[in-house]
């Protein structure tokens, strides 16, 4: 599954408390991301895009988050590590979600990108008092695709 190819997203610290109702007619979704990073010096930090049923819906880096709409059924949401190095960019995960209107969904993106441990991206679903303690220890990601 491609999960597309957005820009390196926006980071913006934002002191806020998770948006509890979805649209009308929709659920709402969360990503969060968490990065396992070696004590040693490190250059920059994993950007990781975001994909809905084939189709990119945006991207975090770093510790971030951030949410969108979705229609209620079921879905597969993918992630992957966007690099230029080729054998990092095919590190990947994916988690059914099957949504229903008005629900609120949380998904945890774990990256390991320690130089003492094999790269890794696993996606997992959190429940609600999880993503309470992330959103407050993480910025708010926002991205475009390139055109």
């Amino acid at each position: 599954m491609r999960c597309g190819k957005p820009s390196r997203p926006k980071i913006r610290r934002r002191n806020s408390t998770l948006r509890r109702q979805a649209e009308p007619g929709k659920a709402l979704v969360y990503v969060f991301q968490d990065v396992e990073q070696s004590n040693s010096v490190n250059i920059g930090t994993v950007t990781t895009r975001v994909g809905l049923d084939g189709a990119w819906v945006g991207a975090i880096h770093g510790k971030s988050y951030f949410f969108f709409s979705v229609d209620p059924g079921s879905h597969r949401v993918c992630a992957a590590w966007q690099s230029n190095f080729k054998r990092l960019s095919k590190l990947g995960s994916a988690a059914d979600l099957t949504a229903e209107v008005g629900q609120v969904y949380y998904l945890r993106v774990r990256v390991d990108e320690r130089p003492e441990h094999r790269p890794d991206v696993k996606m997992e679903h959190i429940d609600t008092a999880e993503a309470q303690l992330l959103i407050a220890s993480s910025s708010l990601s926002t991205s475009q695709p390139k055109k």
